[in-house]
């Protein structure tokens, strides 16, 4: 309920930075100041030994990006060597001003120089709020911890896969309670489907300084490359997935806030352009590993014709697979799990006179079958061509933590998918119990026309690390241990939760292939 004193109990974001994603040559930095002007980068190695470089850029007055830009280094005075840290710190050219500070590291560029183990931290859904708007303890020893624990696994980056924010939460403090609305938006609209797509814009990016205000949250963002993605909550809860989100009204709030996802994650990626791009996917390579990251809200669309996914991100996914056929691993990334709710349940919910939303939001029910099927018969065919190769889907947004190994009917190498959810989002004790019954029940998937078929099982865990699901706060963590004199590559998987400000891990699997051994 709605308390006309409610208000976030901590002060806005003012200045942060964010590393973005590395190359061999190469950095992307993201960065918040609180005034616009002159921005100089400045960058030098960690060892101390050589010379470093800076760049500088301006962040134009009256922009409609919240003063948030990305800059690429090394820029044009300066120059990366591959797998090599740097420092580096960011100021206010025009005031001396710190915007920030942290490090980076990076990526191999030769085989040679690849490292024998590396890990990569999968972690989504960060709500870090008590429902009357103050910062939850738990959630920044969850936060210290887990950058103790991506530490000590040589974590190289973290996927960050949706819910990076929180429109609609806290309820009492939503985008979408009127009577909060109406003491942030202009003219005291009580509707944000009333707003025009600039004005969104801007409370989106009112929402982003409260959530990412967090010092954990923000320390995380400036020692380990981000990589992200859109999510339902970065706009409203199951976005896409409900009918009424393509009429009109709803237009200007998913413009809007697809606007602030870029000025406030994608630009840590890639360049922003003029035009608002159709999808936000894209793919990166690291050492002998390549991951393609898929958007699953932007053109997903409800009812008779619905859809996951575009034909042209479908496309370009199969232009990804082709072109990695010679990497060892293979991640791709997906918001919403592929393998979540059996069949069974989905055909039930679509009998109820009213289906619940979040039924409608998964990739079993109604017409989403139609991509869920293309999506497997292409994994399929790609492994038949590929049988060495490790493949893993990484996933977040059910607030649980698992991971599982899929086999092909008929033979052939299998895959993995592992599902961290929240870093900071702890649903109550009943829904955990509901996520855990839930994902025990998947045993079988198999495509409508039966041309594609595989076993499910969640993977056993090692010693005493066996909470596989595991339903308290929690990042995953998959470790690549490649043999430098045979090349042969393995995976390992971990779910971490935390005890006060340290890492408790609560399942660790043994060493994988292709072939779950």
């Amino acid at each position: 309920m709605f308390n006309g004193a409610a208000e976030f109990k901590t002060e806005p974001l003012e200045d942060m930075v964010a590393v973005g994603a590395v190359g061999p040559r190469r950095v992307r930095l993201w960065m918040r100041s609180r005034t616009p002007g002159r921005v100089v980068v400045r960058w030098r190695p960690e060892d101390g030994e050589g010379e470093g470089g800076r760049t500088g850029f301006e962040i134009p007055a009256d922009n409609a990006r919240d003063n948030t830009a990305g800059v690429e280094l090394p820029g044009p005075e300066g120059g990366l060597t591959p797998a090599r840290g740097y420092r580096f710190k960011v100021v206010h050219g025009d005031e001396e001003r710190l915007i920030g500070e942290g490090r980076f590291e990076t990526a191999p560029e030769r085989s040679e120089d690849f490292p024998e183990m590396f890990s990569i931290g999968l972690m989504s859904c960060n709500q870090p709020f008590t429902p009357k708007g103050a910062f939850n303890d738990k959630d920044g020893r969850m936060l210290r911890a887990m950058r103790r624990c991506l530490r000590s696994h040589n974590a190289k980056y973290v996927l960050m896969v949706g819910d990076q924010m929180y429109s609609d939460y806290p309820p009492s403090l939503s985008l979408f309670n009127p009577d909060y609305l109406k003491t942030v938006a202009p003219g005291g609209r009580r509707d944000l489907r009333d707003c025009t797509p600039a004005e969104v814009r801007r409370l989106f990016h009112r929402h982003y300084r409260y959530f990412w205000n967090h010092p954990e949250w923000r320390a995380l963002q400036e020692e380990f490359p981000s990589y992200p993605i859109l999510d339902d909550h970065d706009i409203v809860d199951n976005w896409g997935s409900v009918a009424e989100h393509q009429e009109p009204r709803w237009r200007s709030v998913g413009e809007g806030a697809r606007r602030a996802y870029e000025d406030y994650q994608h630009e840590r990626v890639a360049a922003s352009g003029v035009r608002l791009p159709d999808s936000f996917h894209y793919r990166f390579d690291y050492a002998d590993t390549a991951t393609f990251v898929m958007d699953l809200r932007s053109e997903r669309r409800a009812g008779e014709n619905g859809r996951l996914f575009s034909s042209r991100q479908m496309a370009d996914l199969r232009a990804f697979l082709e072109d990695s056929g010679g990497k060892s691993v293979l991640f791709i990334v997906l918001s919403v799990p592929a393998i979540h709710l059996p069949r069974t349940l989905a055909r039930m919910a679509a009998r109820l006179p009213k289906s619940p939303e979040d039924f409608s939001d998964r990739w079993s029910s109604g017409a989403h079958l139609r991509d869920r099927d293309r999506f497997l018969k292409t994994l399929q065919a790609h492994q038949a061509r590929h049988p060495s190769q490790l493949l893993v889907l990484m996933s977040g947004d059910i607030h649980i933590a698992c991971v599982h190994s899929i086999r092909w009917s008929g033979g052939g190498p299998c895959f993995y998918q592992m599902i961290s959810s929240g870093i900071t989002h702890a649903p109550g004790l009943l829904m955990q119990q509901a996520s855990k019954m839930l994902i025990r029940m998947n045993h079988r998937i198999g495509t409508v026309d039966g041309e594609a078929a595989a076993q499910i099982r969640l993977l056993r865990g090692t010693g005493i690390h066996r909470a596989n699901p595991y339903s308290g706060l929690n990042m995953g963590l998959v470790e690549v241990h490649r043999e430098r004199e045979t090349g042969e590559t393995k995976l390992r998987f971990f779910l971490y939760g935390h005890n006060r400000d340290h890492p408790l891990c609560a399942y660790r699997s043994g060493f994988l292939d292709c072939n779950g051994a």
